[in-house]
């Protein structure tokens, strides 16, 4: 795997400090998402793509360096391969959970813990509506998962810690420096429902003292899988008739621009791709950006 090196050194000092002062802002923070999914399985080819606004609003700080957030997941939107409509419908009716949340921020960056029992009091009401509205044993089975994970803590707060939704937006870039040690990275629903590790290098840090920026470069690399998932996805290759290699990450990098002053995000790109080797193709593409100065 490759990575080119896009900046100027004339432009660009490699001078580090650790940031982490959340700036207030006079206004909520905007920003827009867009993600897509690609599954090549040889000649044919499934493509999902999903965008949304995520509105931040800083509330407060406590002694210790922990943030307050108040959190919103507006204008969603949903292209689904042909066969997902009922999927997309279900989707569109499970976005009201994660409309209005409460975030606490630790003081590396990444998220501490959520305002969980509303949560719970939102979604006891929706699954009733989800099980009346959609119907079918499927359907009805994911409906149960989606149960397990919002009613476990851990769980939940995990699924907000994904790429989908606040993982990118709070995910302890401001602290990284080029000398730390290789961060893991869990990413769910790579392959048929599995969750995949990865090991996440910073390959540069350089502040653009022109522009206040601060960009950051990582790659990563597939840390080995576990027996199980292993035996889960060469079943799943072998049942394509695609061999039973296993599967190798091609690419994986981020590229993110941090404000300087105010210790926010200015936009993050996020490229995955991983292959087999005998025309099984999985790619994910996630870009963020803020659309607002506040």
């Amino acid at each position: 795997m490759f990575f080119s090196e896009p900046y100027s050194e004339m432009k660009f000092t490699s001078h580090y400090t650790p940031l982490l002062v959340y700036k207030r802002m006079e206004k909520a923070l905007v920003y827009h998402i867009e993600i897509t999914d690609e599954t090549h399985i040889n000649d044919h080819k499934v493509k999902n793509s999903y965008s949304q606004d995520l509105t931040i609003d800083f509330k407060y700080k406590e002694e210790g360096g922990i943030y307050h957030f108040d959190c919103q997941v507006v204008n969603e939107t949903f292209k689904l391969a042909k066969n997902l409509t009922q999927q997309g419908e279900l989707l569109k009716d499970l976005a009201v959970i994660t409309e209005y949340l409460k975030l606490t921020i630790t003081e590396n960056g990444t998220i501490k813990s959520v305002n969980h029992e509303d949560v719970l009091k939102k979604w006891d009401c929706l699954k009733v509506k989800l099980l009346k509205t959609h119907i079918g044993k499927d359907t009805h089975a994911f409906i149960k998962g989606i149960d397990t994970r919002i009613k476990n803590k851990s769980l939940f707060l995990e699924e907000l810690k994904q790429v989908k939704l606040f993982g990118l937006l709070f995910n302890g870039y401001q602290t990284l420096s080029e000398h730390d040690k290789p961060r893991a990275h869990k990413i769910s629903n790579i392959i048929k429902s599995l969750s995949m590790v990865f090991e996440e290098k910073v390959l540069t840090v350089k502040d653009d003292i022109e522009k206040q920026e601060r960009h950051i470069a990582i790659n990563g690399t597939l840390r080995e899988l576990p027996k199980d998932i292993l035996a889960k996805i060469k079943t799943y290759f072998k049942w394509l008739k695609m061999g039973s290699d296993p599967i190798f990450l091609s690419d994986y990098k981020q590229d993110i621009v941090l404000n300087l002053k105010t210790g926010y995000l200015k936009s993050v790109t996020f490229n995955m791709e991983l292959i087999n080797g005998r025309g099984y193709v999985r790619k994910k593409n996630i870009n963020l950006r803020l659309k607002n100065n506040g």
